[in-house]
Order: structure tokens, then sequence, then C-alpha cells
């Protein structure tokens, strides 16, 4: 809530109580001066005197932070994935895309991407949706109203997604944008396949164009010469944005709060080395930083202020290391994070393999190879060299061993893996 009052109007009492009453109901109080009122009548035209008004109101309020921990990116918020929007939106017609990723990386915003913005002007039906919320045996059931059609429903639309498949539109095609499908495989593997066998046929006939979305599962199943996902469509991983793209994210949105940079190039130089480009932590370290601005009542972003934030231990915990290696990360994934962070030069899949037998880890070299090739097409935090395989993150080692004791933690890892 704001509150904007003449401030020459009111006696000191007054502005006295305003202030504390608009911290207590947690409101932005502005007052503004007998000046600045005239500089806005007296303005040449409209957009100058909102520009001034625009000024007033921003300097003098809580900056509302534009970044988000999780959820789709706004439109207003979406910089990069250039190509992959390009790949899907000029090859849509003839083919299906999976998009393959870690979480957090920014699968369901190119989804919404394409849907609110890239494939409109495309011939086609489209149709979203979030399978993260439905059940296999719900998912057939779900309702297709005609708001949910874009750009407009087809004649005699289908009203769920199981008519959809009976008989989807015969004007021209529907693509399917379908988020976190991987949820369906194991159920539908089960099922003998009979969700993603009927996807297939749609699609070889022409019916129907798939854009999903998912994890591992999507990648190792799209291997299998068994499973209805193998040649189903062209794969894309998509990682961390470039180094353009994370300077977009950072700097555009503060300043249209009149944020000032100091050193800009640095700032952005030092979040891209920390980060890699990951979205999702840039945006968290970016929330923390407004969070500090509001504070400090500050309009100046330093690059002190960046590093205050990248060394705190709940930034490096719960942002940092839990966004790049979430809970459920299989152990075998970890254990090869920490050796190698331990020690650089365990930078083979042989030397990881000896490391591990060393201490009495029984692994096939087919189940690291499988870990390590996770690390680096899903995860991203590995990539591999002409001599085997380094962080591509580089300040992953140093924050893991910030928040944990590597010795300890690895010895609790390993003691877990055996008594699987």
């Amino acid at each position: 809530m704001l509150m904007v009052l003449p401030v020459e109007t009111l006696a000191e009492e007054t502005i006295a109580n305003l202030r504390q009453t608009a911290k207590i109901k947690v409101m932005d109080l502005v007052l503004i001066s007998y000046e600045i009122l005239q500089e806005i009548v007296l303005a040449k035209d409209l957009t100058a005197a909102r520009n001034v008004f625009r000024h007033l109101i921003i300097t003098h309020s809580r900056i509302t932070s534009p970044f988000q921990d999780g959820g789709p990116t706004p439109l207003t918020m979406f910089f990069g994935r250039e190509q992959e929007l390009r790949d899907i939106t000029e090859g849509i017609s003839t083919t299906s895309f999976i998009i393959v990723g870690n979480r957090r990386i920014g699968k369901t915003s190119i989804l919404h991407r394409l849907r609110e913005s890239t494939l409109l002007k495309a011939n086609f039906y489209l149709l979203f949706k979030d399978c993260s919320g439905s059940s296999y045996q719900s998912f057939l059931s779900t309702s297709l109203p005609p708001e949910i059609w874009q750009p407009a429903p087809p004649p005699n639309a289908p009203t769920t997604f199981e008519e959809l498949l009976q008989r989807p539109p015969s004007d021209k095609p529907c693509v399917l944008l379908l988020d976190e499908i991987d949820k369906f495989v194991d159920p539908d593997k089960a099922n003998d396949w009979t969700l993603f066998l009927r996807l297939r046929a749609l699609t070889n006939e022409g019916r129907l164009r798939l854009v999903l979305s998912g994890e591992r599962t999507l990648l190792e199943i799209m291997r299998d010469g068994h499973s209805p996902f193998y040649n189903l469509a062209k794969r894309l991983l998509v990682s961390y944005l470039e180094k353009t793209a994370v300077e977009q994210l950072v700097t555009r949105p503060l300043k249209l709060w009149e944020i000032e940079f100091q050193n800009e190039a640095e700032i952005i130089e030092r979040i891209w080395k920390l980060t890699a480009g990951h979205p999702n932590v840039v945006q968290r370290l970016c929330t923390r930083l407004v969070n500090q601005l509001n504070q400090r009542s500050q309009r100046q972003l330093t690059l002190t202020d960046v590093n205050d934030i990248i060394n705190l231990s709940e930034f490096q915990e719960f942002d940092f290391f839990d966004t790049y290696v979430p809970e459920k990360t299989p152990l075998l994934e970890k254990i090869i994070l920490g050796l190698m962070a331990m020690d650089k030069t365990v930078d083979t899949q042989r030397k990881i393999y000896e490391n591990l037998t060393k201490r009495g880890l029984t692994v096939t070299m087919s189940d690291l190879k499988d870990a390590l090739q996770i690390l680096v097409d899903i995860r991203c935090l590995l990539q591999r060299t002409t001599s085997g395989y380094e962080f591509r993150v580089v300040e992953f080692p140093t924050v893991m061993a910030n928040i944990m004791t590597l010795e300890d933690t690895l010895d609790g890892w390993l003691e877990e893996y055996k008594d699987k």
C-alpha cells in the first residue's frame, strides 16, 4: 500500500505518527513537496509529468523484488534461450521435441514462452498441461475448456485429453506442451505404454506434435530402444544461461527501480562466475540483494553487497547447493561430487572408480559412467575435457567445503550407499 501526502501541510508530530503507522501497517509513505508538485504541473507534457511522479514514488518506496524463487518466469523477466526457442519454432511442423534438464533450470519457462508468444503465430492449436499436479490415472480425464486452447479452440473441440487422443483436430495439427511428463513414465510402462504409444501413433500420423519436458527419467527412456520414446522426438538439453542473458536478468529489473550499479561489469562477472548462469540461483541471489538494499534503504548496488550475500551460509546451503544438488539426488552422484571436491586430481572415470574401490565401495563402471553422464548432461555441474572431467560450476567445490565437512559427509554417503 502507498500513501502520498504534501509535506508542507503537515506538522512534524503528524509526520512522525504517519511514519510510525506506515511502518506498522507495512506501507510506503511518500511525502511530496510543493516544489515537486510544481515540477509535475509545469512539465512540458504528460510523459514528463509521469516520469517525475514515477521517480518520486520509486525512490521513496521499498523495492518490490521482481525475481522469483520458483515457477515459470514471466515474459518480462525471460531472457536468453533464443536457440532453444528457435529450434522448436522452426522444427515443430515436422518433428516433436523433448526438453531435458535439471529442476529449476527453466524448462517450464520455455514452455510458457512457446505458449504465450513464440508459437502463437504458427498454424497450430496449442495446449499446455502441467503434469506435476496430475496423477497418471486422472490425466486423460482432465477437462479442456475453451479458454485453455490457444489461440482459439477448434470446431467441436475435444473436452478431455482422452477425447483429444480419440479424435484430434482435423483441420490443423495440435501441439501438446506437457510439462514434467516424466512422472508418467513408470506408470505408463507398467500399463504397456498405453498413453505414450497412442501419442506416438498420432505424431507419426501428423495429427499431433509434442513438446515434453522432464529430467533424467526422460533422458534414460529416450535411449531405450524398446520404449515409445525411442526416436520419438528431437532432444534438447537445457543448460545455463549465456553471460549476456545473465546480465539482462540482473540489470534490467533493478534499473527499472532506479538502482545504480557501482562497477556494473565487475558485479555481473562475479555473479556469472559463481552461478555459471543457472537462472534460479541468479534470481535467488538477486532476491537477497533486493532485501538487503531495502534493509539499508540504499539505491546503489556494489560488489561488496554481492559478496556479502554470496558469503552467507544460508545462501550457500539453501539457494546454491540445494538448487544444484536437490535432496533426492542419487547417492552415487553426490559421492562423485564429494570425491572431486576433495581432490581435484580425481578427474577421470578410472580415478573415481579406483578411489571408490579403496574406500570399500563396489560400483560397476557402467553405473559410474551413467552417473557422470547425468552430472554433465542434466545437473550440468561437470563438463568433459580432453583429459577427463572438471567442475563447470567452478566455485561449487568451495561452497561444498564451506557448508559441510567433506570427509565426514562423504563417509556418511558411502555408508548409506553400501547399505542399499
